[in-house]
């Protein structure tokens, strides 16, 4: 084996050093299939690499300076998907079959990666009612505790929090303390509640002045509040990492997901670690992604800057007087909801402003069906065909139905990238990268290019023998960890919803 660890430090050596990077000359060995792994022992020993390259074109796919893919001989054998490489910017799949994905794997330290494991914080702490903190922090046990969601309190009825489960949120009662009868929210709960924290706003929402909770209120007719919903936040350092190679580009990121599946806590880390090394302003509307402090942002945001927003009804203008009296590198927002802010981001784009933000939705199709949303992603327009044009349509998308009037996107899209969260714990993520042609190829009736990543839980290791026969690419590795990597997938949208991929 010293043999073979010789070859992977000349493997190193040859490639790694050019791009700056460090790698464990270990960690390159360990993507090596055992087959793979005596070949180059027996053959060439400690033979210089470019020999290596020489008898093995397969094993080495380059791009510019950086190592792009590895894979084993076997790798190019018939059914096996195959790498276009015709597009410098990005490599490309082609022939991706049901049972037979193209795999790639992203290899990530996760050094930095820190998340507040004390969910209850002084702030929520001070803020619960003494009997739901009594329940959170002695009868939750600590699994059910880290995935802690929502705590919701009506005056007159049992009190109850939601946690985050396999397939969707679970209900979970507040029981009073030494007894298995609910918790009934009395008016003084609501009290306690409310009463060191600033008043709601315009929208119903508040929060701890220390903390990034978000308190949401329930009103009569009277505007005498009676109920709450309490949102758990999490501070999570270093999520951001699996999309260190978009957040490396220029691209404009919309980040997707229903309540609860993590787009706050996902664009907080992105802002920070963007902030690093560019000017970046955060919108925050209802101050989810700063805090609700009556300045600066809290430590979460590192060095971006943030502009509070009086009304929703005013996110729009704020977008703009930054744009115009601040010159961001990035703006940074926080759900985009509206016609009105989608004009605002459209404006900001064509500044030559990075955006990042996020919005509700769940799919691709889901944006191009939502009227206020579809212009975030080129909108759609109608356009009539002619009899030629018709039949050249009908030829294109292989159908025995002729349609003259055909839907097509309206506009550039806004955002290059999307990332689409998954609320359900350890769920893959999907990414569409080029927005404008996969819209395009959905309103065509053609599928378009899905990528899944999946970042393995600490202490799990990945085990490349279980992708021996499949292509394994490892884009601008910072540095290789053995306990946290990201693992993806990309695939074609029309095998995603049966493909059935493991994670493992």
């Amino acid at each position: 084996m010293s043999a073979v660890r010789a070859v992977a430090e000349q493997v190193h050596g040859h490639i790694w050093n050019q791009t700056g990077h460090k790698v464990d000359s270990g960690a390159v060995l360990a993507l090596l299939s055992k087959d793979l792994q005596n070949q180059i022992k027996k053959i060439y020993s400690n033979k210089p690499v470019a020999k290596l390259r020489e008898n093995f074109p397969d094993l080495f796919l380059r791009e510019g300076k950086h190592l792009r893919a590895l894979a084993p001989p076997s790798a190019s054998a018939e059914g096996t998907p195959s790498v276009n490489t015709t597009n410098k910017s990005r490599p490309t799949f082609a022939n991706v079959a049901k049972e037979d994905a193209a795999w790639h794997l992203r290899i990530r330290s996760e050094a930095n990666m820190q998340q507040d494991d004390s969910i209850v914080d002084e702030s929520l702490r001070r803020m619960l009612p003494l009997e739901v903190l009594t329940f959170v922090e002695n009868v939750l046990d600590p699994e059910a505790r880290a995935r802690l969601r929502d705590i919701s309190l009506d005056v007159g009825r049992p009190s109850h929090c939601w946690i985050a489960g396999p397939s969707h949120r679970e209900r979970v009662d507040i029981l009073q303390e030494g007894t298995t009868e609910p918790l009934v929210t009395t008016p003084e709960m609501l009290s306690h509640i409310l009463r060191d924290i600033p008043p709601p706003g315009h929208d119903n929402r508040t929060g701890p002045a220390d903390g990034l909770h978000r308190v949401s209120v329930l009103r009569n007719i009277a505007g005498e509040v009676y109920g709450a919903t309490i949102r758990v936040a999490r501070v999570m350092i270093g999520s951001a990492m699996i999309l260190q190679d978009i957040l490396d580009g220029q691209d404009s990121v919309l980040i997707v997901g229903p309540p609860g599946s993590g787009k706050t806590t996902l664009i907080r880390d992105m802002a920070r670690r963007l902030a690093e090394t560019r000017s970046v302003f955060v919108v925050d509307t209802s101050n989810e992604i700063g805090g609700n402090t009556d300045g600066s942002a809290l430590e979460a945001l590192g060095y971006a800057r943030r502009a509070m927003v009086a009304t929703r009804d005013e996110q729009q203008h704020v977008m703009i007087e930054v744009l115009q009296n601040h010159s961001p590198d990035v703006m940074v927002i926080d759900e985009i909801g509206r016609s009105r802010e989608v004009e605002a981001a459209a404006t900001t784009r064509e500044r030559a402003v990075r955006l990042i933000a996020s919005a509700h939705g769940s799919s691709l199709e889901s944006l191009l069906a939502n009227r206020q949303l579809a212009g975030l992603i080129g909108g759609v327009t109608s356009l009539t065909l002619g009899d030629m044009e018709a039949r050249n349509w009908q030829k294109k998308r292989g159908t025995s139905h002729l349609t003259k009037v055909v839907r097509q996107r309206r506009n550039k899209a806004i955002f290059d990238s999307i990332v689409f969260l998954d609320p359900r714990p350890n769920a893959p993520m999907q990414i569409v990268h080029n927005v404008s042609q996969a819209i395009d190829n959905l309103l065509d009736g053609m599928p378009y290019e899905i990528e899944l990543r999946h970042m393995l839980p600490a202490g799990e290791r990945f085990d490349p023998q279980q992708l021996t026969s499949l292509p394994i690419l490892a884009p601008d590795v910072d540095e290789i960890d053995d306990h946290d990597r990201v693992l993806g997938v990309k695939l074609s949208s029309e095998h995603f919803s049966n493909t059935g991929i493991k994670f493992i």
